[in-house]
């Protein structure tokens, strides 16, 4: 009895299932297509995912698959078709959309920074929010805080509902404490100590220098590239098989300090015997053999292996050879721990350049850099063209860095894209001053090497005080032809009012308009020639030593009390009265530079050398000439990380014809931070008889550096440090008249080493967003009785 009842049962509901399917399955045309639920979405975007249209025969057994399609879109959160009548019914729920993204509470990581992070998981304004991702996303940040050692970050989120179907999606960070490193163990190593290796590192244990350096804040990243720096230290040294086997980590439990474990393998100590060069190629063998630089009979070095392949590769690339490939095969003798190398070339086809891209260059116009080519679009691709252009364009002043990208674009073509970072290079000034004589005053000033972005110089200064009215303006066209022909023109004008307290040694008034020029005659050298006429009023005031008042032609009673000085009465009969001098000065130079820095700017590599000769010529008021040498070269001693510097100089001048010596106001001073820290400016050299210093007609300095990286900022271009020591000192020449009244400021003359004066200390510069800043500590290493010192000195610009 059950069991005909169950069957009855199971007739019926088969039944009921089969009219239901075949109600389920019927067809229709379609009248007309009505969707519900959209907000921010337009129907089009419904239509096109479901690929149907009025009129057309549409079987219901379709709805799955087009209610799957929409799914697959990820903009809806609920879908739903039905039918009525023969209106094709669709009902969604849009999901919402990421209408911003807030951060708080972040300090380390920026937030410009950490939406890169959302952006590159496709988590940004204007993206469909899926709460189901979030913990993905919110892991992702995690990770980012944990590679930078901050383990104890906490995060949250908050939701916050908008109009129109909108989201704002808020972070909120608790940072915590980068974790510090407590313990770094090394393992494996027996020929060189824990000390050694050690020393490799930016990583390292707390100590007081980590006050600074920050050495001990472990981040993931930076081990990673400690770990390559012990790898390069041992391959360098003859170790080729040289490993890492573990590096592991141990966090405490409160997540603020780690201890590393560092096991390596050193492997044996291997040296190379020779090298062996095989393939086609168009460079000769014996021309490739030559640009070897690692020796035989030394210990194999894995980086000088890789200096020869480069060399090789660039040598080939000269001839059109952009993509060839050299392999270093080595052939290991395990018995004598000696390896030989066999370079094997496949040159590939020659190619020529395509396309050269700039990008970057938010400021500046392409033709500012492109005129610095010297690879040209079109012609046979060549290594050290590429090379040379990206070099001349990393030498503009408004370039922090650039890199060269050569693409391979089919068999015989390359692009090449210049990647350029620029920096604010420019300079602005405005500000109000008060002085005891000056009283209240204004000063504004612009310059700009990058003068809107065309690579022209522009400058203009204004001041203008209760004693001083000035005036300049610059400009100058580096490209004034095709060719490469610089032209430029500046104007200033000076007046100063004299008032019954002015203390200067003299004061003048000028007014002067110049031209200069310059024109490439080589690859590295450039030749320029300046000329201009001055029109200068000279006048002494009564601090003016007595010297002065001399050479412009006055006379006067020596001063009693201030000896050196004119004499200043009550009695108007002796009451001393300003000297004035009118002068016409037809300036004219000519220089010969020769510069093969790698940059302007904190440069790493290469050298400059400026010969030149300016001065007056006949129609002017004094005749003079001024000779100037100076040399000055950078050596990388560790990449651009550590660079030693070293510079020297020496200026001559005198007067002739009319003219006997060097005129006062051209005199060369020496002191301060472009010449000898740690003396006052221009505070070195002889003396009037009144004390002040005179300056003389020659000068010398000479200065080595020793320039580093600033520990935590080595990818920084802008700041540097530096350990340095000056010497320097003016001298008068043996034949210079500088006697009066029986004194001679300049004794025998002549430049006498033993009268150098010599300092040493410590140096900070940094290009900031604030502007150019240089700090320097010095201490002077022979200063006489006299010399005024001065052991901190600074220099302050103000960019935009």
């Amino acid at each position: 009895m059950s069991n005909l009842f169950f069957k009855k049962c199971m007739i019926a509901g088969v039944f009921t299932i089969a009219i239901n399917t075949c109600t389920y399955a019927q067809s229709f045309v379609i009248s007309d297509l009505k969707v519900n639920g959209l907000e921010r979405l337009n129907s089009a975007v419904v239509f096109e995912n479901i690929n149907v249209q009025t009129g057309k025969t549409l079987n219901s057994s379709k709805f799955p698959e087009m209610i799957k399609s929409l799914y697959a879109t990820g903009l809806f959160e609920d879908v739903s078709l039905s039918r009525q009548g023969n209106v094709l019914v669709i009902n969604v729920k849009e999901r919402s959309s990421i209408s911003e993204i807030v951060f708080t509470g972040n300090k380390d990581i920026k937030t410009n920074k950490l939406n890169e992070i959302l952006r590159g998981i496709n988590f940004y304004p204007g993206q469909v929010f899926d709460v189901a991702h979030l913990d993905e996303i919110i892991k992702n940040l995690y990770q980012s805080y944990e590679t930078r050692g901050k383990y104890s970050t906490r995060i949250s989120t908050n939701i916050v509902p908008l109009p129109r179907n909108r989201v704002r999606v808020e972070f909120d960070v608790s940072e915590g404490r980068t974790a510090l490193i407590k313990e770094i163990n090394i393992t494996g190593n027996n020929e060189y100590s824990d000390r050694k290796l050690k020393k490799q590192l930016d990583t390292g244990v707390t100590n007081f220098g980590s006050i600074i350096s920050q050495n001990d804040r472990f981040s993931q990243e930076k081990l990673d590239k400690d770990l390559e720096k012990i790898q390069g230290f041992y391959k360098d040294r003859g170790y080729m098989k040289f490993e890492v086997n573990a590096s592991d980590t141990a966090l405490t439990h409160d997540g603020r300090q780690i201890h590393i474990d560092i096991d390596i393998n050193e492997g044996n100590r291997y040296k190379v015997i020779g090298f062996e060069i095989s393939g086609n190629t168009v460079v000769p063998k014996e021309e490739l053999l030559k640009l070897i630089v690692a020796k035989k009979g030394k210990p194999y070095s894995h980086k000088k292996i890789q200096a020869s392949i480069k060399a090789i590769q660039d040598r080939i690339g000269d001839e059109g050879y952009a993509f060839a490939r050299v392999n270093a095969i080595p052939d290991i003798d395990e018995e004598n721990k000696t390896v030989s190398f066999i370079l094997a070339i496949d040159q590939g086809e020659r190619a020529y350049v395509r396309n050269i891209i700039i990008t970057g260059n938010e400021r500046t116009q392409d033709e500012v850099f492109r005129r610095e080519m010297r690879q040209m679009e079109g012609s046979w691709f060549v290594t050290r063209d590429v090379e040379r252009s990206r070099m001349r364009i990393q030498r503009l002043a408004y370039v922090e860095n650039i890199e060269a990208n050569v693409k391979q674009i089919g068999n015989d073509q390359v692009d090449i894209e210049y990647k350029v970072a620029e920096r604010s290079a420019g300079s602005i000034s405005l500000g109000v001053s008060y002085g005891q004589e000056s009283k209240f005053g204004f000063n504004a000033g612009f310059q700009q090497p990058n003068f809107m972005g065309t690579g022209k110089d522009f400058g203009i200064s204004v001041e203008t005080t209760d004693t001083t009215k000035s005036a300049r303006i610059n400009f100058t066209d580096p490209y004034f032809t095709d060719d490469g022909l610089s032209a430029g023109i500046n104007l200033s004008f000076n007046k100063t009012t004299v008032k019954d307290d002015v203390s200067a040694s003299y004061i003048t008034d000028s007014y002067m308009l110049g031209l200069n020029f310059g024109y490439p005659i080589t690859e590295y050298s450039n030749l320029y020639f300046d000329i201009g006429v001055e029109l200068l009023d000279i006048k002494s005031t009564y601090s003016s030593p007595i010297e002065i008042v001399s050479e412009l032609g006055g006379s006067c009673v020596i001063n009693a009390v201030n000896f050196g000085y004119c004499y200043d009465s009550e009695d108007n009969e002796n009451r001393y009265q300003s000297i004035k001098k009118n002068k016409k000065l037809i300036r004219t130079g000519i220089s010969w530079v020769r510069d093969t820095r790698d940059r302007t700017v904190f440069a790493s590599d290469g050298n400059m050398t400026r010969l030149s000769i300016s001065g007056t010529v006949f129609g002017s008021s004094d005749l003079f000439y001024k000779l100037r040498a100076q040399h000055q070269f950078y050596y990388p001693l560790w990449e651009e990380d550590i660079v030693f510097s070293a510079r020297g100089e020496i200026n001559y001048g005198g007067g002739y014809g009319k003219t006997e010596n060097l005129p006062f106001y051209e005199n060369y001073y020496s002191g301060g931070l472009k010449t000898v820290r740690g003396y006052r400016s221009s505070s070195l050299g002889p003396r009037y008889l009144n004390g002040e210093t005179s300056g003389a007609s020659i000068k010398a300095n000479i200065t080595t550096e020793i320039i580093m990286t600033v520990p935590g900022f080595t990818e920084n271009r802008n700041i540097r440090w530096s350990m340095f020591a000056d010497g320097g000192q003016v001298f008068c020449k043996k034949n210079d008249n500088v006697e009066f009244l029986g004194y001679n400021r300049c004794g025998k003359g002549g430049f006498d080493a033993a009268d150098m004066r010599y300092s040493a200390g410590i140096s900070f510069a940094w290009f900031s967003p604030m502007g150019p800043l240089v700090f320097s500590y010095a201490k002077p290493l022979n200063d006489k009785v006299g010399d005024r010192t001065e052991a901190f000195q600074f220099s302050i610009g103000i960019p935009f």
